[in-house]
């Protein structure tokens, strides 16, 4: 039988669930840059184009199969749910075109191209039918990104009131950037940003989230305008970032 004393105490335990919230706080990120494009400036009046493919979320119902009931898998589905927090794709062309208006190709003719198989090699040259538009729209680059997100979940001792538990996050973005209308590869840029997710819980729920994506992807445009913008990017617009 629960005692008076803890029988007043029961609403409060109940309420303190619902009204302690989460408070998310940045956590740093570790961003490296493995250059192998060689610097070619665009000429004047040239563009480039950016397309390519987003990481896939992992689905929800496949973290807490593979990590089992409870809390435990509660974590590995909140830990992967935000390490996918933006279309990288497109937040690199709005990058690019922060800083200089002027380098782009279409979005549209990017978003007809998706992103096709390209074979390894020293050459590659899109479908025939994007030819003629690539032409018209003086694109002198073709950079054909790809991202990864990964995961990996440390065990935690956490609970919604309770614990605190960590996992890492890590996205890694390739750009490979071919020379049009040749076809000649010119090399590759990519751009990696580490760090863990931390849960720190007691009464309030403490979330330190490391914006992997957004800092891989300013490191990317920043290096993609150093090697191929045709001028010096505009100080007052930087790239944007979480």
């Amino acid at each position: 039988m629960i005692s008076m004393k803890w029988s007043r105490c029961l609403p409060l335990l109940i309420a303190l669930p619902i009204v302690s919230g989460c408070i998310p706080l940045p956590a740093p990120s570790i961003v490296r840059t493995d250059d192998k494009l060689v610097e070619q400036p665009l000429a004047e009046g040239d563009r480039l184009l950016i397309f390519g493919h987003n990481a896939e979320p992992l689905p929800r119902g496949d973290a807490f199969s593979t990590s089992g009931d409870g809390l435990f898998s509660l974590f590995v589905a909140g830990c992967r749910d935000a390490a996918y927090q933006q279309d990288t794709i497109s937040r690199l062309g709005e990058s690019l075109y922060a800083a200089n208006r002027g380098i782009l190709g279409p979005k549209g003719l990017a978003d007809e191209m998706g992103f096709p198989v390209i074979p390894e090699g020293a050459e590659w040259k899109p479908p025939e039918v994007f030819s003629r538009e690539l032409s018209e729209a003086r694109v002198h680059y073709l950079v054909a990104v790809g991202e990864d997100v990964d995961t990996t979940i440390h065990v935690p001792l956490w609970a919604p009131m309770l614990g605190v538990a960590a996992c890492a996050h890590k996205t890694t973005l390739q750009a490979r950037v071919w020379e049009l209308p040749s076809g000649r590869f010119l090399g590759s840029i990519s751009t990696s940003a580490s760090g863990e997710f931390v849960a720190l819980s007691y009464v309030v729920n403490v979330f330190f989230v490391p914006h992997t994506q957004g800092r891989a992807t300013a490191r990317l445009a920043e290096e993609l305008l150093r090697k191929l913008a045709a001028n010096e990017p505009d100080p007052a617009a930087t790239p944007l970032s979480n």
